[in-house]
């Protein structure tokens, strides 16, 4: 290789290192950013209703333009809906076959979460559609992990029971998280694994 095209490789080698920890430093802020909008939202969410925090008003808490606000969300009510999105992907997978200490194991890590994210799930439930959502998932999980064969008898009939059960946890869980209790997250999980123990039982 000649010196003239080594220089060369070197620097578009250097070029290339600079970009990369140039895009990883963005991205890094980008997330601190985002993260900051959510945690002012939740933060204000414990007072007020979401139809009431206006970009403004988020921003001035934040301490952030509405240019910065603007350049990751059209809208509060999407920014809401990232943070209800994320806090979906926490609940539980659930299979009937699973066996109680593959569901206790399961389900204690929702309850723990959810007792590290009390604030977060008060906000969604009163503010969103967290309810209607858990219980529209974990009732088709539930549906699903018996098979064609085994609900084709009478599949409205255990939807029904499924989605009440489903129904009956989520209320379950917003009461724990709303009263001071002396239930761990562990006694909670154990209380959520008979319900749905029950609701196979019944189906």
């Amino acid at each position: 290789m000649s010196k003239k095209s080594q220089t060369c490789w070197d620097t578009n080698r250097f070029l290339h290192c600079v970009g990369v920890k140039y895009t990883k430093m963005q991205n890094r802020k980008s997330q601190m950013t985002k993260r900051m909008l959510q945690s002012t939202m939740i933060e204000m969410l414990q007072t007020v209703s979401l139809e009431r925090i206006s970009i403004s008003r988020l921003c001035d808490a934040a301490n952030l333009n509405r240019s910065t606000f603007y350049a990751y969300y059209p809208s509060p009510r999407a920014l809401f809906d990232e943070i209800e999105d994320e806090f979906i992907t926490h609940i539980p997978v659930l299979y009937q076959k699973m066996s109680d200490a593959e569901l206790l194991a399961s389900i204690g890590k929702y309850t723990a979460y959810l007792q590290a994210n009390a604030d977060t799930f008060r906000a969604i439930v009163k503010n969103g559609n967290l309810p209607e959502k858990f219980s529209s998932l974990w009732t088709e999980q539930r549906i699903m992990s018996h098979g064609a064969d085994a609900i084709s008898v009478n599949r409205d009939r255990t939807r029904l029971i499924y989605t009440c059960s489903a129904a009956g946890i989520t209320a379950l869980f917003m009461e724990w998280v709303s009263s001071p209790s002396d239930v761990t997250p562990e006694e909670l999980a154990w209380i959520v694994l008979r319900i749905f123990r029950t609701g196979k039982d019944l189906a």
